[in-house]
């Protein structure tokens, strides 16, 4: 009986609930009066970074940093093309990482009602560990969606068995149609901003996909 080689793709999707977040937040001041507004920024950091190290002591917070303070100027338009003064800007940003969601919705409500405070956003992930063990059980489940599909080819050509003889990442085949490959974590990234807020955070996706080339007998 002759040999059939059946090349396949398979692909599996996870979806699990994050379990940190990391936001970006910023003491932010604009005016004409460069020092001033450099001042208000300084003062107000040193605010947000005392409220952090609060947070890791008690536990909330895992990591944190902070970039250096940036100060920069403009000349803005009026609606009638007139050049308006200098604004300055001077900017100090923070980068939280969350290591429990249960105090992050309090805090974002409780900083995002102080002036020159903005929230550039929330990223949700999961840790480094979980994202090895998903990772790995989305790949074992593309490689047995790849089984199911040749096995499928197969019975409806006659065939009764496949036997895998190779497997790779998306493309790595040599006679792969596609140019993209591997296994991808989608981090979900969103913010609704206001006072009280509720946050609801979209799942964590990993998707993988594999190429299996199978002998049908």
């Amino acid at each position: 009986m002759s040999t059939v080689v059946i090349t396949v793709r398979g692909q599996a999707e996870s979806r699990t609930a994050p379990e940190i977040a990391t936001l970006h937040v910023s003491a932010e001041f604009d005016g004409t009066d460069r020092a001033g507004v450099t001042e208000r920024a300084l003062r107000l950091g040193e605010v947000v970074r005392g409220e952090i190290e609060q947070l890791v002591s008690s536990g909330a917070v895992s990591e944190w940093s902070s970039d250096q303070l940036s100060v920069w100027s403009s000349r803005p338009w009026n609606d009638d093309g007139e050049q308006l003064p200098l604004v300055h800007t001077a900017s100090l940003t923070f980068r939280v990482v969350f290591a429990g969601l249960s105090k992050l919705s309090g805090w974002v409500s409780t900083i995002a009602e102080r002036d020159g405070v903005k929230i550039g956003g929330i990223t949700w992930d999961v840790t480094l560990e979980s994202r090895k063990q998903i990772e790995r059980d989305t790949a074992g489940q593309a490689i047995a969606d790849a089984v199911e599909r040749a096995s499928a080819y197969a019975r409806a050509i006659g065939k009764k068995t496949v036997t895998p003889v190779q497997i790779a990442d998306v493309g790595l085949l040599q006679d792969s149609l596609t140019e993209s490959a591997g296994l991808k974590l989608a981090r979900a990234t969103a913010y609704s901003g206001g006072t009280n807020v509720t946050l609801r955070p979209d799942p964590v996706v990993v998707s993988a996909a594999v190429e299996v080339r199978f002998e049908a007998e």
